[in-house]
């Protein structure tokens, strides 16, 4: 089976080589594109005209992958939940580890999140996990279908290609989950007519666009539901509530740091929370593989007591060596060998204040990491590169370039749903270091 970044690569080749067999269609993808809900923060995406394909064994890989990681995940949310000793290495709120303690009564630790990983093709290495507020599907959704009709796709007569589903098998996941609610709290549960979902996020850090897409699609499938800041929600008898409502099930898209920074603001919420009353799919559990810390406690040396030869081997090979920034005894090296780190700080999203050595002189990097050690920062191996080939539209000419790309893995309640891909030319990927946004697309033999 040809691999697929093979097949990625030699598609840019044959649009660069013929540019004027492909102007008109690039520059009317173009056009599709800006006209499409594919926005963030209000604007058009960056995005390239070749999609991140993939075939059977990229995603069998992603769903070994998926498995394997939720094996680590499951066990040290258990170990935080049972141990002090793995309590401490966190040192989280009281207030925060108040709600991470507080029952959600169905199986699932992490019903939603996006791996975002660096792909080589037989192998990876995790950048980091999203696992509350996971976004971009409507991203991936709107350039998907746009992007799969290139006159570049189309070409590949031997395939047949696939978008990712990733809203109707969301409803169906939620559906499944607070099933087992219902079943383990021995409750009755109503008719979808009669079953009231908030999509909850406050309304000024959403992606608004994208939440909209999720309120049609629960809708569409029998249910109310309604979009609240959680500023809005009462809590009244044990119950939460949005104006007249009782609300049965939350969809949390509230990021914990967001939850945190506004806390006094949100106690009706806290309070619902900490019940149980509610099925709040996206219990704060998910925070301690959300924060960042969760990479160097990995490779802590008190956390690996617990865990086997197998996990340890696995969080060797596929999670990026991480530690606390201070001045230790690897200092000079963290400066002498500055392309080989990364440091990011423990609770930001978005990409925000991260800073990676081969961007800076050496003198500039140790500035850099002189000024973090006065706050929460970690320094992270940095991951080898994934290079693919694309092709984007500039002053209307076609333009040719090699990409590093990460892939962003959306699981729903521990399984494999769909990708979503960003890629750029500097060392950190991402928009607020002029990325660019994917199709990501299944490429089926005929």
């Amino acid at each position: 089976m040809e691999k697929s970044t093979d097949i990625q690569n030699k598609i840019s080749k044959i649009v660069i080589k013929s540019p004027q067999e492909y102007i008109e269609d690039v520059k009317k993808i173009d056009k599709e594109v800006k006209n499409s809900k594919a926005v963030y923060k209000g604007e058009p995406v960056p995005y390239l005209y070749i999609p991140r394909l993939f075939n059977i064994n990229d995603i069998n890989n992603f769903k070994n992958m998926t498995e394997n990681m939720f094996k680590i995940i499951n066990k040290t949310i258990k170990l935080y939940l049972e141990e002090k000793e793995v309590r401490d290495l966190y040192k989280f709120d009281k207030n925060l580890e108040e709600m991470i303690k507080a029952p959600h009564y169905y199986d699932t630790y992490v019903p939603m999140g996006r791996f975002d990983i660096f792909y080589y093709g037989d192998d990876y290495k995790f950048c980091e996990l999203n696992a509350d507020g996971s976004s971009a599907m409507n991203e991936e959704r709107e350039l998907s279908k746009i992007l799969k009709n290139t006159k570049a796709v189309k070409n590949l007569k031997k395939y047949n290609v696939k978008q990712f589903e990733l809203f109707d098998s969301w409803v169906d996941e939620v559906e499944k989950i607070f099933k087992e609610y219902k079943n383990n709290k021995d409750e009755k549960i109503k008719e979808k007519n009669e079953t009231n979902i908030a999509i909850v996020d406050f309304l000024d850090k959403t992606t608004p666009v994208e939440i909209e897409v999720f309120k049609e699609h629960f809708i569409k499938k029998g249910y109310n539901c309604f979009i609240v800041d959680p500023k809005n929600i009462v809590y009244k008898d044990g119950e939460l509530y949005f104006e007249d409502s009782k609300i049965d099930i939350i969809y949390r898209r509230l990021v914990t740091k967001d939850l945190m920074e506004r806390y006094d603001q949100i106690q009706d919420l806290v309070k619902g929370i900490i019940s149980g009353n509610t099925c709040i799919i996206g219990p704060i559990k998910s925070q301690i593989i959300h924060t960042k810390k969760f990479f160097q406690i990995l490779h802590n040396d008190l956390f690996r007591k617990y865990l086997d030869e197998e996990d340890i081997e696995y969080i060797d090979k596929h999670i990026p060596l991480t530690k606390e920034l201070k001045k230790d005894s690897s200092w000079d090296d963290y400066i002498k060998d500055k392309d080989k780190y990364i440091i990011k700080p423990i609770d930001f999203y978005a990409s925000k204040g991260v800073y990676s050595g081969k961007d800076y002189s050496k003198n500039q990097w140790e500035v850099i990491l002189i000024e973090k050690t006065q706050e929460e920062y970690l320094i992270q191996e940095y991951c080898s590169e994934a290079y693919i080939s694309n092709i984007f539209l500039e002053k209307d000419k076609i333009k040719y370039n090699n990409f590093n790309n990460i892939n962003g893995i959306f699981v729903y309640n521990e399984k494999f749903k769909g990708i979503y891909t960003r890629a750029g030319m500097n060392s950190i990927i991402s928009g607020l270091h002029n990325g660019y946004s994917m199709s990501s697309l299944f490429l089926e033999e005929k």
